[in-house]
């Protein structure tokens, strides 16, 4: 009887562990499937109508870039290079390159007549060459290689912050000006990643 009961808590035991491991490998699983890192920050001011200013944060996001962009709306250009999901799962990160930035019209008559502008990112930062990842190792690990891209309605009033998944570009945003506690006072967030020493 003592022997079953000693038996049965090393089974408990086991299936306990075995719970853990399988709970502990899902949500690893659904962390690198679904991890998003910021890429990108933009934020706008208005010279005239369908004119802008952007100012375009990326790489260690220290140095603002600026851009002339006209039209309604930005768009960020991306190529990917996604790995397969295995592979991904092992640790390999999707990678990517930021390659244009570029004004357009919501109107498709306007995208048509209307002067267009466009920039590419390739000399101002450039976090993956495509071409110095070996071709036996894209075979056996790589699922894909495409473009991305994000693009936005352009307000003034909001920063835009572009993020990379393992599939591709996306964007959220949000108000430019400072937030505020519930009893008013400013929540400034300090950020000495940029300072020298």
């Amino acid at each position: 009887m003592l022997r079953l009961i000693r038996y049965g808590s090393v089974g408990v035991l086991l299936s306990l562990a075995g719970m853990s491991g399988t709970t502990f490998f899902a949500l690893q699983s659904y962390h690198r499937l679904s991890a998003e890192t910021l890429v990108a920050e933009l934020s706008f001011e208005q010279l005239a109508p369908q004119r802008f200013q952007a100012e375009l944060l990326m790489g260690d996001f220290c140095v603002p870039h600026s851009f002339l962009l006209l039209g309604d709306q930005w768009r960020l250009d991306a190529q990917f290079l996604k790995w397969k999901p295995w592979a991904n799962l092992l640790g390999f990160d999707s990678r990517y390159r930021l390659e244009r930035l570029e004004g357009r019209y919501s109107s498709t008559f306007e995208q048509n007549q209307r002067r267009k502008l466009a920039h590419g990112l390739a000399d101002v930062v450039d976090p993956m060459a495509m071409e110095e990842i070996s071709a036996p190792l894209l075979g056996l690990f790589a699922d894909v290689q495409y473009g991305s891209s994000t693009y936005q309605r352009i307000d003034p009033d909001f920063v835009y912050q572009v993020f990379k998944t393992p599939s591709g570009l996306i964007t959220r945003y949000k108000p430019k000006e400072m937030e505020r506690a519930s009893d008013g006072s400013l929540v400034i967030e300090i950020n000495h990643a940029c300072a020298r020493p």
